[in-house]
């Protein structure tokens, strides 16, 4: 009996020395480790954003028709600037983001008496999974859905308007036609090192034409329409705000 009460003070004294080690080897938290364990930043998962760019389209289906009758073409790289809502889950793991983009671009040619001015209206949903994680970065790779308004507005570059003869002076052309994308997205993410928050984002796309609207007058009839196809590439630089 003597011998099993000793034995279990020698136990006893044994595990409470392993705690005291243990506990001697522990590093204290920080204040500011304390202060996000408290006082998450909530901010960090989500946030508006700037996004500036351009999109380089395959062609235009219409630029036949109109090299056709010495008018110029539609530009095939379009600058890009949009503004967007992004959300993430914990560890940047998910990406859900929704965005308004614009397009626009002006074309003339000294040989031609025409010139044009291009536009689109986008409305996109993006999903991004991260794939790979460096230090303060990471890559995402997802999907993308966007749909398009575009307008073209045709007019004579030389022209004189006289306002007391408005019904005698040349006319515009006012061109329109919607279209649906989807395709994949890629991003390089950077992350600041002291806050944790998205600071940087580098994305490029590739849009496939799912469906394509005919082009249609804005004002009057039109004849001999037909689809446009305007599958296109993009890359853009992606600068979260928060507030």
């Amino acid at each position: 009996m003597t011998k099993n009460w000793v034995c279990s003070i020698w136990i006893i004294l044994f595990l409470f020395e392993v705690k005291f080690l243990h506990a001697q080897n522990e590093v204290p938290l920080t204040n500011t480790e304390i202060e996000s364990l408290v006082n998450p930043d909530q901010k960090k998962w989500r946030n508006v954003y700037l996004s500036l760019g351009g999109e380089f389209i395959d062609k235009h289906s219409i630029n036949s028709n109109l090299l056709a009758q010495e008018i110029p073409e539609i530009a095939n790289d379009l600058f890009y600037f949009g503004l967007g809502f992004s959300y993430r889950n914990q560890d940047f793991l998910d990406t859900f983001e929704s965005e308004l983009g614009f397009n626009f671009a002006n074309n003339t040619n000294a040989d031609s008496d025409f010139g044009n001015s291009y536009t689109e209206l986008q409305l996109q949903l993006r999903y991004e999974r991260k794939l790979a994680e460096l230090k303060s970065a990471f890559f995402a790779i997802g999907l993308q859905g966007k749909y398009v308004f575009a307008g073209l507005d045709l007019y004579p570059e030389n022209a004189e308007v006289n306002l007391d003869a408005l019904s005698c002076s040349p006319n515009n052309t006012s061109l329109q036609h919607q279209a649906l994308f989807f395709g994949p997205s890629f991003s390089f993410n950077y992350i600041h090192g002291d806050n944790n928050r998205l600071l940087l984002r580098m994305m490029v796309n590739y849009d496939f034409n799912l469906y394509a609207g005919n082009w249609e007058a804005e004002y009057g009839t039109i004849v001999n329409s037909f689809k446009e196809n305007s599958a296109r590439f993009s890359i853009k630089l992606i600068i979260p705000l928060y507030f």
